[in-house]
């Protein structure tokens, strides 16, 4: 009887990246439940750290959006990730990678629609002005 949540983010650390997308096309995005699935990848790591100390890891965001998905053409149940970004250490060969070292390299957005999808118009009115041009902004960077 409880309502869903329309925007989901998942932490998967164990999880094969097949497993991933199983999980968010099974339960996550089946029909009627949520809007929007954003899963953090934390791909294995080895102990290794560069010469600062800082760990060497491989961190992979996938962003998932129902309406943008059917609207590309998407079978329900075969959604792909709208975007994809990396904003770990090192890249999928260990090699040191530093894509996303400072404020505004890696943005997910989240249109506000998606959030309040099934709330009267009224309820997000006051909400939706701490959006930046019609979008909830995630920033993932150190």
């Amino acid at each position: 009887g409880n309502p869903w949540p329309t925007v989901v983010c998942e932490v998967a650390r164990s999880q094969s990246l097949p497993h991933i997308l199983q999980k968010v096309n099974s339960f996550w995005l089946a029909p009627n439940r949520s809007e929007d699935v954003i899963m953090l990848k934390l791909w294995s790591w080895n102990n290794r750290r560069d010469t600062n100390g800082r760990p060497l890891r491989r961190l992979t965001c996938y962003k998932f959006c129902r309406h943008a998905s059917l609207q590309a053409g998407q079978t329900q149940g075969k959604f792909q990730p709208v975007q994809m970004l990396k904003f770990g250490t090192i890249d999928r060969y260990d090699i040191p990678y530093n894509s996303c070292t400072a404020p505004g390299m890696c943005i997910v957005t989240i249109t506000p629609a998606c959030v309040f999808e099934g709330c009267s118009k009224g309820t997000t009115e006051s909400v939706t002005d701490y959006a930046d041009d019609n979008q909830l902004i995630v920033r993932l960077h150190p």
